[in-house]
């Protein structure tokens, strides 16, 4: 409904899932978590055709440089190749239950 809330916490691990124009909202949610909220994590799942028509490539390539050992981001393109069958296709509910079962698996104990 067009309200992105961050709850103020202490050392959480976020997830984003996004996928082209959908970026935008989670771009300035993860900037304000990984600036205000120094022991956090955010990994980001972003979907798109191709690199080439990444939205905001630059910009989420400069937080993870910024924000290396705390931001860990996934492109998923479905229509290019890539080195891991994970990354290719549409993110639909398939490809999320993917990641969820490996990249995002809770730890256990």
């Amino acid at each position: 409904d067009g309200r992105f809330v961050i709850q103020r916490a202490r050392a959480l691990h976020r997830v984003g899932f996004a996928s082209g124009s959908g970026i935008t909202p989670i771009l300035s949610i993860m900037k304000t978590l990984l600036a205000r909220e120094p022991h956090s994590r955010f990994t980001l799942i972003y979907g798109n055709r191709q690199l080439r028509s990444t939205m905001f490539k630059a910009d989420i390539e400069d937080l993870k440089n910024r924000y290396m050992s705390r931001l860990s981001v996934h492109h998923v393109f479905s229509d290019e190749q890539t080195d891991a069958d994970l990354n290719m296709g549409l993110l639909d509910r398939h490809k999320v239950a993917q990641f969820l079962s490996s990249v995002l698996a809770p730890a256990k104990g």
